[in-house]
């Protein structure tokens, strides 16, 4: 019950967030009459797309509880990532921080619930936003490739890196290294992670490579057979 309250917080303040900036900015566009039909258009699909995550997340999360209601479908991971990325974009872009993604563009598909699967990818590239606001360099690189029967996700931040408390810690719930957190990200993450038959760990890269906070989302690769 501690991770399913914690969790409508944490998703769902992403999601309310864009709703409040996107409604003020269309509200002040009708006031000053500086936007035509255009712009209120986009400003209210905007709107209504993250009014209709905000559902979505809610019913995942009620999915917690009743398992029976829980998707299991093909997802391509490749596509959540994209979709996710772009959730965060104006959130990255008023940071300065880039999205570096692997060349590698085909699907990567897995089994299960593309919702709750996103929410992973979101509270990974929150995170790694967070890291690099005191950074020079601010990158976030992703890439995703098949191995041996898996999918893998990784993520990887050009910040400081996890200290070896965070790495201990990381995943217990109610820790957080960040004033604002709730600690409950990763731990959800995982939980996530673990009901799609797969793992999520955290590691730091080596600094001969640049340093940075690594997340690796591993799961069971989708087969020809059963798509």
């Amino acid at each position: 019950m501690g991770e399913l309250a914690a969790s409508l917080g944490h998703e769902l303040n992403q999601p309310l967030t864009a709703i409040l900036t996107n409604a003020q900015v269309a509200k002040r566009g009708l006031q000053s009459g500086r936007f035509d039909t255009g712009q209120h258009t986009e400003f209210l699909d905007k709107i209504v797309h993250n009014t209709q995550r905000a559902s979505q997340i809610i019913e995942r999360i009620r999915s917690f509880i009743r398992p029976s209601a829980s998707r299991s479908e093909p997802v391509d991971l490749n596509l959540i990532v994209r979709e996710v990325a772009g959730l965060v974009a104006d959130e990255a872009r008023s940071t300065k921080v880039r999205f570096v993604f692997s060349n590698n563009t085909e699907q990567m598909l897995v089994t299960g619930d593309s919702i709750q699967l996103s929410q992973i990818v979101l509270n990974a590239f929150r995170n790694a936003i967070e890291a690099l606001k005191h950074t020079t360099q601010r990158e976030i690189r992703v890439s995703c490739r098949y191995s041996n029967a898996r999918v893998i996700l990784r993520i990887r931040d050009t910040g400081p890196g996890l200290t070896p408390e965070a790495l201990e810690q990381a995943g217990t719930p109610f820790f957080t290294t960040k004033t604002t957190g709730l600690g409950m990200g990763i731990s959800i993450s995982r939980s996530i992670a673990m009901q799609h038959g797969g793992t999520l760990i955290l590691s730091n890269a080596d600094t001969q490579s640049g340093g940075g906070a690594i997340v690796e989302l591993n799961l069971p690769a989708l087969s020809e057979a059963n798509i």
